[in-house]
């Protein structure tokens, strides 16, 4: 063989060789760097943060309960249900030696070293031989609770032992009672149910009811509120019921002074009654008022002085009088039993004076009051007549009970302004005003509320050449018997008047005529006086009335 062959063979030889070490080479490094790449992808794979503890601390209270993590078999149980807070037995050490003692005695020494109030079920029984020796008192407890298969719990501050058998009645027994419970409830609700479907399905009547003394409007209202709060027994309403109340109506009929209802026959039963018992006629208040003007001294005087008799029946027992002498006898007389003539007109001198004391502000006077048929008249027409005082009004008027009543007496002043060249006149009252209502309490008191108003021209401070307007006002509330009289007083004015007298002609002399001539300078106080009696009228059958 030749020496060249060798040669390159190897050649070949080590070129293989050094191909094989550089092929190991390159795969331990490619190996690495896979490795190191495979460490970086385990690192990076996705976690969950752990939870940090939170910034904010919230201050618990004693009663707030805080959640553990459980440490012991069966704690996870406990954890989902919470018991309720009990008190803690007692941990004070006990060391008894008892020997053949019933149970309820042992239980009861317990109770007395622990300052324990306790009660025994009757049925707990057995005996018991006790030798313990500094134990705490909850262990020696609840030995002697499981030895003997008895329960306890809590009421208060009270600790109750009683055995298995009892504590699962009474467990069965609640479990009972709240099972009824929910039994009445949901019966209660499948009734609603069953009334409500009966509702719906029941047809709507229209029934037109004529109301005769009631006000129209305040009636609809308030119907409409009590047909739409009928059967809102709770919050959960279901369509049908909605249904129900949105076709219900009640309309009135200002023409013919009329309700037009549309509703069930169950709830026009219910509603029916309701418009019978407030649709009744009201009774009635006569107001009958004498608003005066006297001068303080007659008014002093006056107070007022009433006078007259009357009869109250046909009997001369039921005679009564006010006033003194009663010979004096003008007018018609009047007779009793036996035909005699009695005094009974106020002119005739049968007179009881009642003075006022008060000569500033506002009074308010309850004056005299009628007993049966008995009358008492005043004497005001006789001093208007002598002209002592002068009476401005004697408005009497009619109102129902708890309705307003104004009368309103006096005239309207014209006011004249100028502005920019233009003379505008504007009329304003000058009036007095009252105003009264009426509360009556039985048929024989009556409370009134009474608003007088009086407006009093001041021609001494005039503005632009028009009168200033004083205005008076007095509200009260006073409670009288029917036909009694009240009278308020206290709104005063004050009069001044001048007065010349002297000899004729010679009076008139310039410079010598004061000789022959006085003035007089006088002031007068007037005071307004307002008397305000109610009676209530009788009930009467119009029907009667109409036919006769």
């Amino acid at each position: 063989m030749r020496p060249w062959f060798y040669k390159y063979k190897l050649i070949f030889y080590f070129l293989s060789l050094m191909f094989i070490i550089a092929g190991c080479s390159s795969h331990d490094k490619k190996a690495d760097i896979f490795d190191k790449w495979e460490t970086l992808a385990d690192n990076s794979q996705p976690v969950t943060p752990v939870p940090e503890k939170d910034i904010v601390e919230v201050e618990s209270t004693p009663s707030d309960k805080i959640l553990t993590k459980a440490s012991t078999p069966g704690a996870q149980e406990q954890i989902q249900t919470l018991p309720e807070i009990q008190i803690q037995l007692p941990k004070i050490p006990v060391t008894m030696r008892m020997h053949t003692v019933s149970v309820p005695v042992v239980l009861r020494t317990l109770a007395r070293i622990a300052n324990i109030n306790i009660i025994l079920n009757e049925s707990i029984s057995g005996l018991a031989n006790v030798d313990i020796k500094n134990v705490p008192w909850d262990q020696a407890f609840l030995s002697l609770i499981d030895a003997y298969g008895l329960a306890y719990d809590w009421s208060g501050q009270i600790l109750r032992v009683v055995t298995v058998e009892d504590l699962n009645v009474k467990k069965a027994l609640l479990e009972a009672k709240q099972g009824f419970e929910q039994s009445k409830k949901n019966h209660n609700v499948a009734m609603s149910q069953i009334k409500k479907t009966q509702e719906l399905l029941e047809p709507l009547i229209t029934k037109i009811v004529k109301i005769h003394y009631a006000d129209l409007k305040s009636l609809q209202l308030n119907l409409e509120k009590y047909l739409k709060g009928e059967g809102k027994e709770g919050e959960g309403e279901d369509s049908a019921s909605k249904k129900i109340e949105s076709s219900q109506s009640i309309m009135f009929d200002e023409f013919s002074n009329s309700l037009i209802i549309q509703a069930t026959k169950a709830d026009i039963n219910k509603i029916m009654p309701i418009i019978n018992e407030l649709d009744k006629p009201i009774k009635q208040v006569r107001i009958e008022a004498h608003i005066v003007e006297a001068n303080s001294d007659i008014a002093k005087e006056l107070g007022i002085q009433w006078g007259g008799v009357g009869l109250k029946g046909t009997s001369d027992n039921n005679r009564y009088s006010i006033g003194g002498d009663m010979t004096s006898v003008s007018g018609s007389p009047m007779v009793d039993d036996s035909g005699n003539a009695v005094a009974y007109d106020p002119n005739a001198g049968s007179i009881v004076n009642l003075p006022i004391v008060s000569t500033q502000g506002l009074a308010l006077g309850i004056l005299a009051e009628n007993i049966g048929s008995f009358r008492l008249y005043a004497q005001l027409s006789a001093l208007e007549q002598q002209g002592e005082l002068n009476i401005l009004s004697k408005p009497s008027i009619t109102t129902m009970d708890h309705r307003k009543a104004i009368i309103k007496s006096g005239k309207e002043v014209p006011f004249q302004t100028i502005a920019d060249g233009t003379t505008t006149i504007e009329f304003k009252e000058a009036v007095i005003k009252l105003e009264v209502v009426p509360h009556i309490i039985d048929d024989n008191i009556i409370r009134l509320e009474i608003v007088t108003h009086k407006d009093e021209l001041d021609w001494s401070n005039p503005v632009n050449g028009n009168p200033t307007i004083i205005t008076k006002n007095a509200e009260t509330q006073v409670t009288l018997f029917n036909g009694q009289t009240t009278v308020i007083g206290g709104l005063n004015k004050e009069r001044f008047t001048d007065g010349e007298s002297g000899v004729p002609g010679f009076k008139n002399i310039p410079g010598l005529g004061w000789l022959f001539k006085s003035t007089n300078n006088s002031k007068e106080m007037e005071e307004l006086l307002i008397f305000i009696t109610p009676y209530v009228l009788k009930e009467q059958n119009y029907t009667n009335t109409s036919k006769n």
